[in-house]
């Protein structure tokens, strides 16, 4: 009996060893599976991190460009303002020329008529 009683005792040993080494290749398992998450969810903060970001430079750079279409805008109206001046600037300059123009045509008429009077004096 003492020998079979031996051979289960080295069996259990053996069943024991082997449960330990199963139990340690899980728990290897287990470890690595935990530093894979722990690995995805530092590697997640940091994408949340840079999408972040990237949402803030997206927000500023929106400003940006709605002041830049606020200072164009206000450039063409400015733009708008100063050529409706000139223009109105042409239609004085045009009127003034055509009063000049009407004058000395008056003033030519005058002198002609003046010409002709003086002829008029000079023959009577």
């Amino acid at each position: 009996g003492e020998a079979k009683l031996q051979e289960e005792i080295a069996a259990l040993q053996a069943e024991i060893s082997n449960l330990k080494a199963e139990r340690d290749k899980v728990l290897t398992e287990e470890e690595g599976a935990l530093e894979e998450t722990q690995w995805n969810q530092e590697a997640l903060l940091l994408s949340e991190r840079k999408l972040s970001e990237t949402e803030k430079k997206l927000s500023d750079s929106e400003g940006l460009l709605a002041a830049a279409e606020k200072k164009l805008s206000d450039r063409e109206e400015r733009l708008a303002a100063a050529e409706k001046g000139w223009e109105e600037e042409e239609e004085r300059r045009r009127a003034v020329e055509s009063k000049l123009s009407d004058r000395e045509e008056l003033l030519a008429d005058a002198e002609q008529k003046l010409s002709v009077s003086d002829k008029r004096l000079e023959e009577a």
